[in-house]
């Protein structure tokens, strides 16, 4: 399996608020993770360098050999964790109030590969030389489409 991953902060933002990471368990497993601070909201860069140092330091210290069952539960733990950390963050730094992050995330091993996302950082795969999304936004627009609201057509407008 190849990787890599590059960021850019796009034509609107004046800096980049992404994170990164690709880390192998001592285990065999993969955590591949990208958390898109929040534009346009205080310190979004600091709550997605919160998110990916957390998972990081928690795959590497307490990912090992898991069923996908243990692993989806370990997803959710750390996903709570990295909540209550950025939450923590904002009542100690007045100015940090309101950031946020996206994540998106993937674990490989030799058994599964799982996926999961919060927000609109979405994941994907690439199999038969096409590029197929396997997650699904956490957006409005999305969920109107999902209750039958809009059309996918109305929601290109």
């Amino acid at each position: 399996m190849e990787s890599f991953y590059l960021t850019d902060k796009g034509l609107v933002r004046d800096h980049n608020e992404d994170s990164v990471i690709i880390i192998n368990s001592p285990v065999g497993s993969t955590l591949m993770a990208v958390a898109d601070g929040m534009g346009g909201h205080q310190a979004g860069e600091v709550a997605s360098s919160i998110a990916i140092s957390y998972l990081g330091k928690r795959f590497s210290e307490s990912f090992g050999k898991m069923s996908k069952v243990d692993a989806v539960e370990w997803i959710k733990l750390s996903v709570s964790e990295i909540n209550s950390m950025i939450f923590k963050y904002t009542e100690e730094h007045e100015e940090a109030k309101g950031m946020g992050t996206t994540l998106v995330l993937a674990i490989i091993t030799d058994d599964y590969i799982l996926f999961g996302n919060i927000g609109d950082s979405s994941g994907y795969v690439v199999k038969d030389s096409k590029l197929h999304k396997v997650t699904h936004d956490h957006t409005l627009v999305n969920l109107l489409i999902t209750a039958g609201e809009l059309t996918e057509e109305e929601a290109r407008n």
